[in-house]
């Protein structure tokens, strides 16, 4: 028999065939391509990236605890594809928005914010604590750097979640509060949106990573592998090379001796003073202010180190669904203290200290800051200058900011610097505005006097 089929063999099969009509069978119904919104990531694609970012936002989550001071959460919601179009006309204007940079990936990376959760951020970066939450927030430069700030500091996480699959160096461009300017990617793109719901103290809110296609397109072939093929997952990364990076303060003490006056008034320069402990080898080490071991000699042998057992825990009872909040005691919040230059190049707030400045000057540029903002900034103010700004504004920010003084929590020194440099620059352009403006009235006076006196 030959191996060609000949044109009667193939009609007399094709005959035989028994054709059905997929489009009339359930389950099988075609889907229509959009050939505007194209699919090109795929399945695959979508699981590693959902994956990659679970392991930032368990970073994510207690770094923004210990910065803020303040319970956070943060988890992976959901992971779609849409158009650039679709992604920027799905949040409203303002929205904060950080342009970052992930060298050696080409493109721009979006990571869109909740206004809720921006503001929450903010107060609690300057001290404050969120009770209440209304309106739209205004984006001012001070606020707009604080959240560059914010956005900087979780940038580690990115670069601790992609590290099994690749070293990235990402960096904050600007903080954009119109999406409609941000022309960076074109509209018809396809993108990869991480959708993130995130909750900072009380306020809950959501968080999107866009990640466009001509960006990440050079690693498909890497998310394409199963999670297992790309190297040492990030669970699985040991914690000891983390705790490392960890700075606590070590203590080694004893304890003290005793002396009466007359050894006092017998003591001369480069004499010793036995401490009978010391000369036993008992000495003992704190590490945070707590006694973790003694140290002490044996038999003229060696130092070595005993663990002090820590005092039993009295387990409470278990809080019944519901209750957590309302049983819950609030964390105490430490004291404001001002930021000595001892640990920052510059005093922050120096020149406001110096009283160099005119009140109400400065009052017209903090009524457009956050009331919290407002009573970070009197807190280092001279008492009366700064009754001076706080008449100047109005009467609901003026109690406001008053509640938010008697609870002004510790503020961190590189806050304090930001709204520092910020406020020194909003305050030099208001008084350059006034004086120009001024200036424009005196040259009109005159030039009105002088057509008066005109023949």
């Amino acid at each position: 028999m030959s191996e060609t089929l000949s044109q009667d063999q193939i009609d007399h099969l094709l005959t035989t065939l028994e054709f059905r009509d997929y489009a009339e069978s359930p389950g099988h119904e075609p889907e229509p391509y959009d050939f505007g919104r194209p699919l090109l990531f795929s399945r695959r694609h979508i699981l590693t990236t959902g994956a990659i970012h679970e392991d930032f936002a368990l970073w994510c989550g207690p770094h923004l605890s210990s910065v803020l001071r303040a319970g956070a959460l943060v988890h992976v919601a959901s992971v779609d594809q849409m158009t650039y179009e679709e992604f920027r006309r799905s949040f409203p204007t303002p929205t904060p928005m950080a342009v970052l940079t992930m060298s050696p990936l080409s493109g721009s990376v979006l990571l869109e914010i909740d206004p809720a959760v921006t503001a929450s951020i903010v107060e609690h970066m300057c001290g404050g604590a969120v009770s209440d939450i209304c309106g739209t927030p205004a984006y001012t430069d001070i606020q707009n750097a604080l959240l560059h700030q914010a956005v900087a500091g979780v940038l580690p996480g990115i670069q601790y979640a992609w590290a099994p699959l690749l070293q990235l160096n990402p960096t904050v461009i600007r903080i954009q509060t119109n999406p409609a300017v941000e022309r960076g990617t074109p509209s018809s793109m396809t993108v990869l949106v991480v959708s993130f719901d995130i909750c900072v103290g009380a306020v809950e809110g959501h968080m999107r990573m866009c990640l466009p296609y001509a960006t990440v397109e050079p690693i498909l072939d890497q998310l394409s592998q199963p999670r297992e093929q790309r190297g040492t997952p990030v669970a699985s990364v040991p914690a000891r090379g983390i705790m490392d990076s960890i700075e606590l303060e070590a203590e080694v003490w004893t304890a003290p001796e005793q002396l009466n006056l007359g050894s006092l008034e017998n003591l001369g320069v480069g004499d010793l003073i036995a401490l009978p402990e010391v000369s036993r080898g008992q000495l003992h080490l704190d590490i945070g202010g707590t006694t973790v071991c003694d140290i002490a000699r044996h038999d003229e042998g060696p130092l070595e180190a005993i663990p002090r057992t820590p005092a039993p825990q009295v387990k409470k009872p278990p809080v019944p669904l519901g209750l957590e909040e309302e049983l819950r005691e609030p964390p105490a919040q430490p004291s404001y203290q001002n930021v000595s230059a001892d640990l920052a190049n510059e005093e922050p707030l120096r020149w406001l200290k110096r009283g160099e400045w005119e009140p109400s000057i400065l009052a017209k540029v903090l009524s457009r800051e956050h009331p919290q903002t407002i009573a970070m900034v009197l807190a280092d103010v001279p008492p009366v200058p700064g009754a001076h700004i706080a008449r100047e504004l109005p009467e609901d920010v003026q109690t406001d900011v008053m509640a938010r003084l008697t609870s002004l929590g510790a503020v961190d020194v590189t806050v304090l610097l930001t709204v520092s440099q910020y406020l020194h620059i909003a305050y030099e352009g208001q008084q350059a505005a006034e004086s120009a403006a001024a200036e424009r009235a005196r040259r009109a006076g005159e030039l009105l006097d002088a057509y008066k006196g005109s023949p």
